[in-house]
């Protein structure tokens, strides 16, 4: 994180873009390809993070993107959208006084409450596991001790 007299910034960027992922059922038969398919790894997943701070006070924001990818168990196969979300976090860490020691924070994923790509799937689950989340918007209120 930068300073900024007494405000404290910093932004970040994760990245995992696979080229292979190949699977073999067998130790004998030949590799095949997973990549981009239904229960397995997207070719690219970034998560891009902002922070801020200013004495006790915090606040969090990210941005989630999983890419598309096939869905092979369809006939015929069929895309499968990108699946984006934002999470949020405020926080509040009073460093005097009776509270000190305390950390205060509500935490929200999935801010937007954006549904997961629909997969038909003969489970009747309706997504991939793999790649995405069935909850929506997942709200939490923390309050953590130190000493």
């Amino acid at each position: 994180m930068r300073t900024a007299g007494k405000q404290r910034y910093g932004v970040n960027l994760s990245a995992t873009w696979l080229f292979h992922y190949t699977d073999t059922l067998t130790p004998l038969s030949p590799s095949v390809d997973r990549l981009n398919t239904l229960s397995n790894p997207a070719d690219l997943k970034l998560r891009g993070t902002a922070e801020w701070s200013r004495g006790a006070l915090s606040a969090f924001v990210a941005g989630n993107f999983v890419d598309g990818y096939k869905d092979d168990a369809s006939v015929p196969a069929r895309e499968i959208g990108a699946f984006v979300t934002a999470d949020l976090n405020i926080g509040y860490a009073p460093t005097s006084g009776p509270l000190s020691g305390f950390r205060f924070s509500i935490n929200v994923e999935n801010v937007f409450d954006a549904d997961p790509p629909f997969v038909d799937r003969s489970n009747g689950f309706g997504f991939d596991a793999a790649n995405a989340s069935p909850f929506g918007r997942v709200a939490a209120i923390e309050i953590r001790r130190s000493w």
